[in-house]
């Protein structure tokens, strides 16, 4: 017999590709996108990550901050970066001119500058030798686990291989992970966010205005520990309005799970989706 999770994805991948898909793909991501466009314009309650840096891209923090000093430019690059991701999450009908490559190459020099005085870890030790990632197993356990165990992700629920961390936690009866991955080479680690009954796998700091997560190995082994413990910290912040979101995305998917159960085996036509 299936799982749940397993039961429930395959109920996805049998909705049709062209219109059903792309419409459950919206009702799944909005709540998403609408927490992400709070946060990038700091409204209530997020006004206090004005002054957060770890869990922003260098760019989008350089944007937030030209844009909090009153640059009118930085203020619709910002709009624009929403509008597009609106249209790609949601398929609303949003205008954008894709503004920020150009902003990026106006303001190379200065955004470099912000990155070497800001973002240490991205851009201090670019040139020092490549430390491959060891014992992340119990770096993640010690920094991760203690400022998420109040949303119910503890050591019993974790697993760990040589490239792979994951806790589970539970919403509305559906698991949710967080997954913590090395890169092909174990140089790098990165985060993310996985829902399985919703095909749902982004980063976890996704949240913060579309930024990755992503934790680089030339960094001292202390350093590294401080920059996991600060995001998670911050993170640990914003989750009870994350988890609110999945409870909506997981509230709005009903329909489309009901819809695909109704249906028989995944065929092989390519009308239904594989995902």
């Amino acid at each position: 017999m299936m799982s749940t999770g397993s039961r429930l994805s395959e109920a996805l991948r049998r909705l049709e590709r062209t219109e059903e898909w792309p419409r459950f793909v919206a009702d799944r991501d909005r709540p998403f996108v609408e927490l992400t466009e709070s946060i990038a314009r700091f409204l209530p309650p997020f006004e206090y990550l004005s002054g957060v840096t770890v869990v922003f891209d260098p760019v989008k923090r350089f944007l937030l901050d030209r844009a909090i000093a009153g640059d009118a430019e930085a203020k619709s690059v910002i709009e624009d970066e929403l509008a597009i991701n609106r249209k790609l999450s949601l398929g609303d009908r949003h205008d954008f001119a894709d503004l920020l490559p150009a902003f990026r190459v106006r303001h190379a020099k200065e955004i470099a500058e912000f990155e070497r005085a800001t973002y240490a870890w991205e851009t201090g030790d670019r040139w020092a030798p490549v430390v491959r990632l060891s014992g992340v197993g119990k770096l993640l356990d010690e920094r991760v686990l203690p400022v998420m165990g109040e949303f119910g992700f503890d050591l019993k629920r974790r697993r760990y291989d040589k490239k792979t961390w994951r806790c589970s936690g539970s919403i509305a009866g559906h698991s949710l992970e967080i997954v913590f991955e090395k890169d092909s080479v174990g140089t790098c680690l990165s985060g993310y966010l996985e829902i399985t009954d919703l095909g749902f796998y982004e980063p976890l700091g996704s949240v913060f205005f579309y930024s990755g997560t992503r934790f680089p190995a030339r960094e001292r082994r202390e350093q590294l520990e401080e920059h996991v413990s600060l995001f998670m910290n911050e993170y640990q912040r914003v989750f009870p309005f994350v988890a609110s979101a999945v409870a909506q995305s997981l509230a709005s998917a009903e329909v489309w799970w009901s819809l695909g159960l109704s249906r028989g085996p995944t065929g092989s036509g390519s009308g239904r989706c594989q995902a």
